[in-house]
């Protein structure tokens, strides 16, 4: 929906009673720079004790989704949580349900079949979310769905599984990584190997003005932080990114190196 189309259906559910379609509508709104129009002053917004059982009863319906259940299923699933995010940014309470959207995102990378259907709008919300004031929550939502069009896999055996499975079982390792208080540095050790090959490496490391993840090679990947898109700097070795907390996903799109996710945590 345009700007001028949010504004119009905000206005016509105005109330001065606390409503989840209209919390979520100037979420929503708000996320188009538009926060300063006294119109979100006269929505309500929704407390911990709305919110919370929102989130729930959405991540339950995301979790019950299936192949056999359509994109039809799947979106509105995905809607309801999406909506509960957006009120809650209009609250500027996400942290009181950033757990469980987390959740949902994490049971649609395990189990990415139920949501092939809409990964393609799915990348174009994306796209049109990259100029966004989005929360991280809501990106890491839509980026959960896009990764179903192409799941990223990792062997098993003779069997190729989702990353999210695969991290979950131990056969791929999540590496967390925890900043340091001190100058906001790494903790010891300070260089840790993500994926390597003879002519690669790919690693999280620390120069003079903190923690990076250097990509020295010939193969720099597709980078997502928190759902959005970022783009390596120009390094003599290849490229490199300033690490910040939240989830990384890397991408090899040539196949040398392979596709890893990791999350860096805040002291």
């Amino acid at each position: 929906m345009t700007q001028e189309l949010i504004r119009t259906a905000l206005l016509s559910r105005l109330s001065p009673e606390p409503s989840l379609e209209a919390a979520a509508l100037a979420g929503y709104y708000a996320r188009l720079g538009t926060d300063r129009d006294p119109l979100l002053d006269r929505v309500p917004r929704l407390g911990a004790h709305e919110l919370i059982p929102a989130a729930a009863a959405a991540l339950e319906r995301i979790e019950l989704i299936t192949e056999a259940d359509g994109a039809e299923a799947a979106w509105a699933a995905l809607d309801a949580m999406q909506d509960v995010v957006a009120a809650a940014e209009h609250g500027k309470a996400v942290e009181t349900i950033e757990a469980l959207a987390d959740e949902a995102a994490a049971a649609i990378r395990a189990f990415p079949e139920g949501w092939v259907a809409v990964a393609d709008r799915a990348v174009a919300v994306l796209d049109h979310m990259s100029g966004s004031r989005a929360s991280g929550a809501a990106r890491r939502l839509w980026a959960a769905v896009e990764s179903s069009v192409e799941p990223v896999s990792a062997h098993a055996g003779d069997h190729e599984v989702p990353l999210a499975a695969a991290v979950a079982a131990g056969i791929v390792p999540e590496i967390r990584l925890r900043l340091a208080a001190r100058d906001g540095r790494i903790a010891p050790p300070s260089w840790d190997v993500v994926a390597s090959t003879i002519v690669d490496a790919w690693v999280v490391t620390e120069d003079d003005q903190g923690p990076i993840l250097l990509f020295a090679g010939p193969t720099v990947p597709r980078v997502r932080h928190d759902g959005a898109e970022v783009t390596p700097l120009p390094h003599p070795e290849g490229g490199y990114l300033r690490l910040r907390p939240g989830l990384w996903e890397l991408r090899d799109t040539t196949g040398a190196v392979g596709n890893v996710a990791f999350a860096v945590h805040a002291p």
